[in-house]
């Protein structure tokens, strides 16, 4: 038997301690340096087959007070438009946005299209196709926002086809935080029977049917992915980490603004993001 004393204790705390530093050495996103930039605008160019997978809000464009606020600038539709039309190149923009506002976005662009986490999506120029999941559980959510909104004066409610966002951005900056901790709470205990489930993004909890997600999306994509395939992936927030963690492992993933689990790089803001696709594609 190990003898409980403060040596024995101390040992076994450093040492957990060194583990643990050397897990985050050995993982830590770090950002781009020009070499590593180079060797990925090489890897882009001599590629077969491209695949890029962007998230919207917060990466492709800078996080507005609220979403209808963040139409995307002529700068990002002519970047999206290029990296769409260039040769054997497969764009997602794969968004939490409702499909509505994506199709007004993005319908004649030649981009697959991913709405509402994966709830909604199109390729290029087809329909629509609809997740089929149980929805039962939405008019009970819809009828708490709806009492959290007025409890809290600059909070809205976001209505999508396959949930419901509460968004606080323009809430107080004290109470806004704390009551989407206790909401997500009270939601979590409601949901606990019922196919649905919570997550938490900047300034907004969100509701969404259990299984859809944008990892999933992004792993049918790939399915058929081919040996020396170029793979892009790009998000900022919570909802962006199911998608990292379906890349391959030579994919290049960034997370915009800080760090991430499954996000080898760190890309500091949008305009950051925006200027490495013009280099991918010669700018």
């Amino acid at each position: 038997m190990v003898e409980l004393d403060s040596a024995n204790w101390a040992r076994r705390f450093l040492g957990r301690l060194d583990r643990a530093a050397t897990h985050n050495r050995e993982n830590r996103p770090h950002p781009l340096v020009s070499a590593e930039r180079r060797r990925l605008i090489d890897r882009f160019a001599d590629a077969p087959r491209r695949r890029l997978f962007l998230d919207y809000d917060g990466t492709l464009r800078e996080i507005a007070q609220r979403p209808e606020q963040a139409a995307p600038t002529p700068q990002v539709l002519d970047l999206l438009r290029r990296l769409g039309d260039f040769a054997h190149t497969d764009l997602h923009l794969v968004s939490g946005r409702r499909r509505t506002t994506m199709a007004a976005w993005f319908a004649d662009m030649p981009v697959h299209l991913c709405a509402e986490h994966g709830f909604a999506q199109r390729h290029p120029g087809g329909d629509w196709q609809v997740a089929d999941v149980d929805l039962s559980w939405l008019p009970r959510v819809q009828e708490l926002l709806t009492l959290v909104c007025e409890e809290v004066p600059g909070s809205f409610l976001e209505r999508k086809g396959g949930g419901l966002a509460w968004h606080y951005r323009l809430a107080d900056p004290g109470y806004g935080p704390w009551r989407a901790r206790e909401l997500r709470k009270t939601l979590d205990g409601m949901l606990a029977n019922d196919r649905a489930e919570t997550l938490a993004g900047h300034a907004v909890v969100e509701v969404r049917a259990k299984g859809i997600d944008k990892g999933t999306y992004a792993a049918a994509q790939l399915r058929d992915l081919a040996p020396g395939e170029f793979v892009f992936c790009a998000g900022d927030d919570r909802t962006d980490i199911d998608m990292y963690a379906c890349m391959p492992l030579d994919a290049f993933v960034a997370n915009v603004g800080r760090p991430a689990e499954g996000a080898r790089h760190v890309l500091p803001s949008p305009a950051d993001l925006r200027q490495l696709l013009g280099q991918l594609l010669g700018d």
